[in-house]
């Protein structure tokens, strides 16, 4: 009876754990998800998952360019950080960055078996660019250090068609 009792509590927190964990995680899911919904329906979302609100910075001059960011774990190697850019309000493209290679290389994986194909790659200062495309999406991927000695992996998807209306 006791070690009944022991297997089905072992159970329950396994599932409670890895619901948990998994619930944690951004995919490509959701970033799809942030750029096709309102900033009110993503942020929902992002709420649920442990992200507050961080800040709205301007990417231009005009206050039109900006970049809302919601963050989680913002004091540790657990950092995660999901942005939605918008011009003129209007969502153009979302990043998730992270200090865990694991947490890049799954979101990497989950793009190629989507059916992403390779755009190509190239480096800019100590960072490394990789876009990948997919009909009027594109993924880009940036990797380089940070200030602290950690490295930073960004993985943006971007509307391709309003991205080149804003940077045009």
């Amino acid at each position: 009876m006791l070690l009944h009792l022991m297997k089905t509590l072992f159970t329950l927190l396994f599932i409670s754990c890895s619901t948990l964990c998994f619930a944690q995680r951004l995919t490509y899911k959701d970033l799809y998800f942030g750029l096709t919904h309102p900033i009110t329906k993503t942020e929902s979302q992002l709420v649920a998952k442990g992200f507050t609100y961080a800040s709205t910075i301007d990417l231009d001059s005009t206050q039109h360019n900006k970049n809302r960011m919601y963050i989680k774990n913002g004091e540790d190697i657990n950092y995660l950080s999901f942005a939605v850019m918008t011009f003129k309000n209007e969502i153009y493209g979302c990043t998730i960055t992270t200090l865990k290679l694991e947490e890049s290389n799954k979101l990497i994986e989950e793009i190629k078996t989507l059916g992403f194909k390779l755009k190509g790659s190239e480096t800019y200062g100590k960072n490394l660019y990789t876009q990948y495309i997919k009909g009027q999406l594109e993924i880009e991927i940036q990797v380089g250090p940070t200030e602290i000695g950690y490295t930073m992996y960004n993985i943006s998807l971007r509307d391709i068609a309003k991205t080149k209306e804003v940077y045009n």
